[in-house]
């Protein structure tokens, strides 16, 4: 999928059932002047399935353009000129991040219900977290094998904790609301995998992208006033982490910085025994007047009842299917509505490229 400007642009979506996050905190007090030990009480949140959910976008700058989808040693050789970040390379200002979900994480420390404190008085919320890649190595064309993931090295992982909200209620610290934002983590020689293969499912080619272990610590400090003395506190929030994302290559252009390919749905009108592959545009987003990538703004977005997804539906323009859009100011909005399971990313739009 070539961008403009004879760039390789991907944009892979993560996998939240093989992206998951395990969080563990650590906390700890130190009275101002004091050289005696801080006091130090760990955080333990509910027992809950925790997962990272969003987009990467990889980039080629150096290439002309992407190899064929088919293409699987000309991909692994090409691999080492990507940079995998969460920003789009055509809007370096803007990053969707990487979101832990669910969106609350309720935690409790050894104070938790004494004194009147709540049960859990220790909540961590709306945690986000940008990232780079980049500085990639891998296998030398000779060996690389036909089938198979294939390890490469990440040189550098860089990541900022765009987004993390703390509220603590305890007779030690009172109520207090912190956002813990800008704390930096930045990893070296991280291992990678990488697998480009045909799906069973779809008969598509796709691209996908394995870090096994991401183990971020971020590290916060503040001032507290307890009992009327100044202390300095130490937060120390783990996110031990795995990520997991894929791309469908058989789109015929990049789909924009707000859209990502994907395979057509079955039951739509298609003669082919093959799947077809078209771009998704985000929720809130519509194609370009040329129908070919998702860039253009379309307004308020809500999820709709799960049978408007449905891959039963016939005809294009059918639940589920691609839709052959209007001019983006006709594009008709959807109603509001209240269906859809909690914590469920939201929906995309299916477009279909102008070829």
């Amino acid at each position: 999928m070539p961008g403009a400007h004879g760039l390789c642009r991907l944009r892979l979506e993560l996998d939240g059932a093989a992206s998951p996050v395990l969080l563990t905190s650590t906390n700890s007090l130190s009275r101002v002047g004091s050289t005696t030990a801080p006091m130090s009480s760990p955080s333990t949140f509910v027992n809950v399935t925790r997962a990272w959910t969003g987009s990467l976008y990889a980039t080629a700058a150096s290439l002309a353009a992407c190899p064929a989808p088919a293409d699987r040693a000309g991909w692994v050789a090409a691999w080492p000129r990507f940079v995998l970040s969460t920003s789009a390379a055509s809007a370096p200002g803007h990053s969707q991040s990487l979101t832990a979900w669910p969106a609350v994480h309720m935690g409790k420390t050894a104070l938790a219900g004494l004194g009147g404190s709540p049960a859990y008085d220790y909540n961590l919320s709306d945690v986000r977290v940008t990232m780079r890649v980049e500085a990639l190595s891998g296998p030398t064309p000779a060996g690389i094998p036909d089938v198979g993931w294939l390890n490469f090295t990440a040189g550098q992982v860089s990541t900022t904790l765009a987004s993390a909200f703390l509220v603590s209620v305890n007779s030690v610290t009172g109520t207090r609301y912190d956002s813990i934002a800008n704390l930096t983590c930045n990893l070296t020689s991280m291992g990678m995998s990488l697998d480009v293969r045909v799906d069973h499912d779809s008969g598509l080619h796709v691209l996908a992208v394995r870090l096994p272990a991401l183990p971020l610590l971020y590290r916060g400090v503040s001032r507290l006033n307890v009992f009327g003395s100044p202390y300095d506190s130490f937060a120390n929030v783990s996110l031990d982490s795995t990520l997991s994302a894929q791309v469908v290559l058989d789109c015929p252009a990049y789909c924009g910085d707000f859209g990502t390919c994907a395979p057509k749905v079955n039951g739509c009108a298609s003669t082919s025994a093959a799947s077809e592959a078209v771009c998704e545009c985000d929720c809130g987003w519509t194609a370009a007047a040329n129908g070919t990538e998702c860039i253009v703004p379309g307004g308020f977005c809500t999820k709709p009842p799960p049978a408007s997804r449905s891959s039963a539906a016939t005809g294009n323009g059918g639940a589920g299917c691609p839709l052959a859009l209007p001019p983006p100011h006709l594009t008709p909005l959807p109603s509001p509505t209240a269906a859809g399971a909690a914590g469920r990313p939201p929906p995309r739009k299916r477009v279909t490229h102008n070829t």
